[in-house]
C-alpha cells in the first residue's frame, strides 16, 4: 500500500497521484467482497482506525440511518440524565445550606 494518512473519516491512503482510499474499503475489497451499490462499508465498533476485517460490516444507507439514529438517541438520554443528577445536587446542596442550620438551631432549643 502507499503513503497512509488518518483523517476524520479513518485511514487514508493514497492509491494513485492525488487519489486517496479508505484503507478499510482496500481491505475489504482485497479479500475478494464488494461493496454493492446502495450499500456502504461501515466499522462495527464505530472506531474508523480499526480496520480489522471482523470489524467490518456492510449495510444500506437506510440501516445506517437507523444506526446513527438510535445512537443520537442514546446520546440524547443519556445528556438528559446527566443534566437531571446535576439539578438534583445543585439542590441538594442549596437546601443543606439553609435547612442544616434551621434543624441545628431547632435541635439546641429542644
Amino acid at each position: 500500500m502507499g503513503s497512509h494518512v488518518t483523517t476524520s473519516n479513518g485511514v487514508m491512503v493514497k492509491v494513485g497521484k492525488g487519489k486517496w482510499k479508505r484503507k478499510a474499503v482496500i481491505l475489504w475489497e482485497a479479500s475478494g467482497r464488494t461493496i454493492p451499490t446502495g450499500h456502504i462499508l461501515v466499522h462495527i465498533d464505530r472506531v474508523r482506525t480499526n480496520c480489522d476485517l471482523s470489524n467490518l460490516m456492510v449495510i444500506t444507507r437506510g440501516q445506517n440511518v437507523l444506526r446513527n439514529q438510535e445512537n443520537i438517541d442514546k446520546a440524547k438520554r443519556y445528556a438528559k440524565s446527566s443534566a437531571t443528577r446535576i439539578r438534583r445536587e445543585r439542590y441538594r446542596r442549596a437546601t443543606a445550606v439553609y435547612v442544616e442550620p434551621f434543624i441545628k438551631s431547632i435541635d439546641r432549643a429542644a
